[in-house]
């Protein structure tokens, strides 16, 4: 069983809502402390409003994933429908490089 980092107790699952939002973590059977890990947290600041609109959720269509891009990155990148997104993994995650058809 897990252990608490505050008081060394036993965890169990926990959910909660909050702002209308159900999130879900863990909360010590001790000290009644309560874990969520970072990407519950990001889930709902998201779904609360406080993250930034250009957070996507990845999606499966077929057997690959896709994301959808936001529009005022669209509007401020110059980037169309049929441009082609070349994916390069670097030391801090993914750079998408964006390769216009009539320059390719």
């Amino acid at each position: 069983m897990k252990k608490c980092i505050v008081c060394d107790g036993d965890i169990s699952e926990y959910s909660e809502i909050s702002e209308d939002v159900e999130i879900n973590g863990w909360k010590c059977n001790e000290c009644e402390e309560t874990f969520f890990t970072s990407n519950e947290m990001l889930r709902w600041e998201v779904l609360t409003g406080r993250r930034p609109k250009n957070v996507r959720k990845v999606r499966k269509m077929g057997s690959s994933l896709m994301v959808t891009l936001p529009n005022e990155l669209v509007k401020n990148t110059g980037i169309h429908s049929d441009d082609l997104a070349l994916f390069k993994k670097v030391k801090e995650g993914i750079l998408i490089e964006i390769v216009h058809p009539e320059a390719a």
